[in-house]
């Protein structure tokens, strides 16, 4: 779990607006570790661990720029298929909500690293971290979610008759 955190940025959300940075942590971990002679196999694997630590960040921040560019598409294309054909939304309603989900995840996930100062062992320029794509994210949510308002009715409609066994076949 330490390594899939340590690899995903130097920000870790533990609930809502809690946040824990888990490289300072880790750095200290390892100090405290290389000054005891006990343990010299987990000393091995920590110093692994601290060598893919250091270069994380970069690319943490080169797969969520990705998964940003994907998620943009994706929406871009949902958007475009939801306003030509708004009857789609009612029985796909968990694909958008996950799509949308996702968009937020992300967005989060950038902010967050945006605002937060890198740490010191962080081996990144601050220009990588920067995504001028990010507007397109938030325009792309801010459509889809206008075409889920518009349609509500219409979702809640396709969803009561699902319940009844309208749509059993």
């Amino acid at each position: 779990v330490l390594r899939a955190v340590l690899l995903d940025g130097f920000v870790a959300t533990v609930y809502r607006g809690v946040t824990w940075y888990p490289h300072e942590r880790f750095d200290e971990a390892c100090k405290a570790l290389a000054k005891d002679k006990n343990i010299k196999k987990v000393r091995s694997q920590i110093g692994d661990w601290a060598k893919e630590a250091a270069h994380a960040d970069k690319g943490a921040f080169a797969a969520h720029r990705e998964r940003r560019a994907f998620v943009t598409a994706e929406l871009a294309q949902l958007h475009g298929v939801l306003s030509a054909q708004p009857g789609v939304l009612a029985p796909k309603f968990g694909v958008v909500c996950a799509a949308l989900a996702v968009a937020c995840a992300e967005a989060r996930w950038y902010f967050r690293h945006a605002a937060t100062p890198a740490p010191k062992s962080a081996r990144y320029k601050p220009d990588e971290q920067r995504d001028a794509r990010i507007t397109s994210l938030l325009y792309y949510v801010e459509r889809v979610l206008a075409l889920v308002h518009a349609n509500v009715a219409l979702v809640q409609q396709y969803h009561r008759e699902c319940m009844v066994g309208g749509d059993a076949a």
